[in-house]
């Protein structure tokens, strides 16, 4: 088994709903033209069924007009039958030829209605035409002869023929029609069946896909405007939300420099299943922080291998580089039994979530920088005065909290406009950073240090009281009258001096302090430099 991470990149779920689309419309085509034909066909059954029933009809009575006008015609000499008589030859003959265009099958009985037709017309108008000359018995003789009885006969034997044929012509095409009717209902209701069954497969799969853009939303938004201090916490509720998801048990987002040693930066995973041990998970999750893309198990070492054997099979995953050599990794995690509700075609909501959490951990990085320009002093790196007197008043409120013994000290360069107008401001700057070099070494690593002017620096000592405070700030001056600095074409000596306070109960807040230690600063400045004035109330 292969972990190629890369591998699961999908297709775009867009193909499938397309294709979905194009079937569910050629179904729909095939429903309509089903549904056409079953309409034609049974418009074309009824077309003929009517019309044979009229031809039947109308060849019946025509028949018997033809007979009861030539008998009228030879027993009273009226020539009025004789009018009506052509008259309705023309029209029976008319049937006839509709008969053999209705049904060609039965032409060979019309030939013989026909010809059977002709004798009796024949014998009719011989009838009719003695009648005329007032030869009355002799027409009636004709008419009643064998002969006209053997022809009508025929004639009648035919005509029923052809209107048996056409009756079942038309039970035929009834039947068809029947059959045709619940064939194509049942094609329909199949088709129907089909089209549904493609709908609510894509309403499924565009319904996954709404709930992966919430998803993704729903990380965009958590993370669109990312906090420092929060950032760890977002990153575990976005794998919380996609394991959730995707119905997995582990999931990992792996931050890692790669090139000859691939190492690991950050790490942030979730256990969502409590069937391993914490010595287990941690071993997920060195396996998977060694994961590489294109692995290939066979290596019993590999991290894929150590994996199948803590029987974690399944893995949905990906990986992105950034161009300077690191390399995020999000992946997921499931035992053999247990199914992903993501398929590997959905996949790619990971490689868009990591783009969502490398943008944040990004701006992150940008907000540090910024917060480090607008909180440090460029050349010291101390807290400037801005971020310095916030911390003032949070110790203030510690203190009037809590009531713990607080030391303040400000600090000034001795002759330090001197330092520069000699040696220059690189000189004076080297001074400065010498200076703040030994402050940070001398006091403990709780302790706020401060550049809150050009050569003024201040101190908070949280938890020191006044001896401790005079012994540090004795400490601090001795150092920086002992230090050399060397600035490559001179050595420089400077002093420093100091005012250190207390915060006190009776202080509105610590501004009060910090102005005294500052009124103690130029008391020591005034008695010639170099030491330490302390200013602590009674």
């Amino acid at each position: 088994m292969s972990f190629n991470l890369q591998y699961l990149l999908p297709k775009k779920i867009y193909r499938q709903v397309f294709f979905s689309f194009l079937l569910a419309l050629i179904l729909i085509i095939s429903i309509v033209a089903l549904i056409t034909n079953l309409s034609n066909q049974s418009g074309n059954a009824e077309k003929f069924q009517l019309q044979a029933i009229t031809v039947a009809h109308n060849i019946r009575l025509y028949d018997e007009i033809l007979t009861m006008s030539a008998r009228m015609s030879a027993f009273t000499g009226n020539t009025d039958w004789d009018e009506r008589y052509q008259y309705h030859v023309i029209r029976l003959d008319e049937q006839l030829a509709k008969a053999v265009s209705l049904y060609p099958e039965a032409s060979e009985i019309i030939n013989s209605i026909s010809e059977a037709n002709l004798r009796l017309v024949s014998d009719e108008e011989k009838a009719m035409s003695l009648a005329n000359e007032g030869r009355l018995s002799e027409a009636q003789v004709l008419l009643l002869s064998p002969a006209y009885e053997k022809n009508k006969a025929i004639y009648q034997t035919g005509l029923n023929a052809l209107i048996t044929q056409l009756e079942e012509e038309q039970q035929k095409q009834q039947k068809e029609s029947h059959e045709l009717f619940f064939i194509t209902i049942f094609a329909f209701l199949i088709l129907l069946t089909a089209l549904g069954f493609i709908l609510w497969k894509m309403m499924n799969v565009l319904i996954l896909r709404l709930e992966i853009e919430n998803t993704l939303a729903l990380v965009a938004k958590k993370l669109l405007i990312p906090v420092p201090e929060t950032i760890d916490e977002d990153i575990s509720w976005t794998l919380n939300l996609i394991a959730e998801k995707a119905e997995a048990d582990y999931a990992f987002f792996v931050l890692k420099r790669t090139g000859k040693h691939t190492a690991v930066i950050s790490e942030w995973g979730l256990p969502d299943s409590h069937e391993h041990d914490n010595s287990q998970y941690n071993q997920i999750a060195e396996a998977v922080a060694r994961l590489e893309p294109n692995e290939n198990s066979s290596d019993i070492f590999s991290p894929s291998a150590t994996l199948l054997n803590m029987g974690l099979s399944q893995i949905i995953g990906q990986s992105q580089s950034d161009g300077n050599r690191h390399c995020y990794q999000l992946c997921l995690l499931n035992p053999r039994y247990k199914e992903f509700n993501w398929s590997q075609k959905e996949s790619n909501v990971l490689s868009q979530i990591i783009d969502v959490i490398t943008r944040a951990l990004d701006s992150i990085d940008k907000i540090r920088q910024l917060r480090l320009l607008a909180e440090r002093d460029c050349l010291t790196n101390l807290l400037n005065r801005r971020k310095y007197m916030e911390i003032l008043k949070q110790e203030w409120q510690r203190y009037t909290r809590f009531h713990t013994s607080c030391a303040i000290m400000m600090l000034d360069i001795d002759h330090f406009k001197n330092v520069n107008d000699t040696f220059g401001h690189t000189a004076g700057d080297l001074v400065l950073a010498e200076v703040t070099s030994v402050m940070q070494q001398t006091v403990r690593h709780i302790d706020t240090v401060g550049r809150v002017g050009g050569e003024e620096f201040s101190i908070l000592l949280p938890g020191v009281d006044r001896e401790e405070g005079n012994i540090i700030a004795e400490r601090i001056r001795e150092k920086i009258q002992a230090t050399r600095i060397e600035t490559g074409e001179n050595t420089i000596q400077v002093t420093i001096s100091i005012g250190i306070t207390m915060f006190d109960c009776h202080d509105e807040n610590g501004t009060v302090a910090l102005s005294r230690a500052d009124k103690a600063l130029y008391k020591a400045k005034e008695n010639g430099r170099n030491q330490v004035i302390c200013d602590y109330r009674q």
